[in-house]
């Protein structure tokens, strides 16, 4: 059992804290993994994303998502989504969108469902028709493969990007 078992526990802990949006447990939860020397792994890793983006922590969040790209063995497919939906939610516009899919590609990390959707968010507030376009395609051919689950948030998106969009001048 010893650090693995106590390190789940912990990481448990810091999830539950974080989706409570409980700032209390969340620091105790943070300040036992320092003071136990116990170590991050992808999930608790994905807890302190969720967490600094919600307390608009960026600079915190740049300092993980960096972690998390140098030990790649933590870097999942839910690491990139959060990325995602952080660059989304506190718009942080086309490098870090860049530098995200670019460590996506150089880790094997495949697109699921909600990466398309947050890719599409994405693309929509940036206005870049062509990356949308280019993602749809995409995704209508990993559907066809069943390399990916069609996500039933995604079309109301497309339709609407695709009857909607009018070019920003």
């Amino acid at each position: 059992y010893g650090v693995r078992a106590e390190r789940d526990i912990y990481v448990t802990l810091l999830n539950a804290a974080v989706k409570a949006n409980n700032k209390t447990v969340v620091e105790q939860a943070l300040d036992y993994f320092k003071r136990y020397s116990i170590p991050y792994d992808s999930i608790s890793y994905l807890c302190l994303l969720q967490w600094y983006s919600r307390t608009d922590q960026l600079a915190e969040v740049e300092k993980v998502w960096q972690l998390t790209k140098h030990y790649s063995q933590y870097l999942t497919c839910q690491i990139v989504t959060a990325m995602l939906s952080i660059i989304h939610k506190h718009k942080l516009g086309r490098a870090k969108l860049d530098e995200v899919l670019e460590t996506m590609k150089r880790n094997n990390i495949a697109f699921d469902a909600i990466i398309y959707r947050e890719l599409f968010y994405i693309y929509t507030d940036l206005d870049d028709m062509n990356s949308f376009t280019t993602l749809y395609k995409q995704y209508l051919s990993a559907l066809s493969r069943g390399e990916v689950e069609d996500h039933e948030l995604i079309w109301p998106h497309i339709i609407n990007m695709y009857s909607l969009w009018r070019p920003r001048t």
